[in-house]
């Protein structure tokens, strides 16, 4: 009775067996350094994603805190609780409505109003005419 073992190929069968498990072992080892890799550029990615909406969010605090402080001054204008500086603040966004009624541009308008280019893109938005449904 014969087996692998005793017949003459045996040495180049164990060899084979040999050779493919050492090239399943190596293909092994890159795909595990490709799979770390990209490991630690998905965690650089998580990192920096994390630090975005830690921004944004504080941002967002930041912008609520404005929102409750400027709640606050219109309910005291509404109030009739006006300071000193209303009847100043009341002429110059006058004056800069009227030249966006006249089309002037931001510059024109900071310049002679004396007010901050979001102020102006703001009264631009709000005082746009509408558009027909």
């Amino acid at each position: 009775m014969s087996t692998i073992f005793t017949s003459p190929f045996a040495s180049y069968w164990l060899a084979f067996v040999c050779l493919a498990i050492m090239v399943c072992i190596v293909m092994l080892a890159v795909q595990n350094k490709r799979l770390a890799s990209r490991i630690k550029e998905q965690s650089s990615h998580i990192l920096a994603q994390q630090k975005e909406l830690s921004m944004v969010s504080s941002a967002s605090v930041g912008m609520g805190q404005r929102l409750s402080e400027l709640q606050v001054k219109l309910n005291n204008l509404s109030n009739g609780n006006q300071d000193k500086n209303a009847p100043e603040s009341d002429v110059a966004y006058a004056r800069a409505l009227r030249l966006l009624d006249n089309n002037a541009d931001e510059t024109t308008i900071m310049a002679n109003s004396g007010l901050s280019q979001s102020e102006i893109r703001l009264m631009q938005l709000v005082n746009r005419p509408k558009e027909s449904v």
